[in-house]
């Protein structure tokens, strides 16, 4: 895997009047200059919902899919270590998974907010390639 940098939630921020969801993703820890360098993402509204679930710890009432998913992972006996959001293409965000089973990492391509609300859910860490900084808030 590439060079990462440990990154947390900052802020979910949903704009009802055009319909968007934005995840904000801030360095754990500041950088040299003492700022902390910061990453907005535009996600659906089912994956803003989940990562609010997340944040908040509101379980509802039967599991939806990211919570059935965590329960899955768990009963197989894995766990989830980490996802990495590492390469930005056309666009797209993508992201690494990464499962720990039985002393292996199984590492599975996932979109970075679906990711985000499983390490949520699971009390993992979220890590960002330290290009994406740059390349993320450049002007399209």
């Amino acid at each position: 895997m590439t060079e990462k940098t440990l990154v947390r939630v900052d802020r979910l921020i949903v704009n009802d009047q055009h319909e968007r969801q934005f995840l904000q993703l801030q360095e754990a820890e500041p950088g040299p200059e003492g700022e902390r360098r910061s990453l907005t993402i535009v996600i659906g509204p089912a994956e803003a919902g989940e990562i609010s679930r997340g944040l908040t710890g509101v379980r509802t009432t039967r599991p939806l899919t990211h919570e059935l998913l965590s329960r899955v992972v768990q009963a197989l006996g894995a766990r989830i270590a980490e996802v990495h959001i590492h390469d930005l293409r056309e666009g797209v965000y993508f992201a690494t998974l990464v499962l720990e089973h039985q002393g292996e990492r199984l590492e599975l391509d996932c979109r970075p907010s679906d990711g985000v609300a499983l390490a949520l859910r699971a009390g993992a860490p979220v890590y960002l390639a330290p290009r994406l900084f740059r390349e993320g808030n450049e002007p399209g």
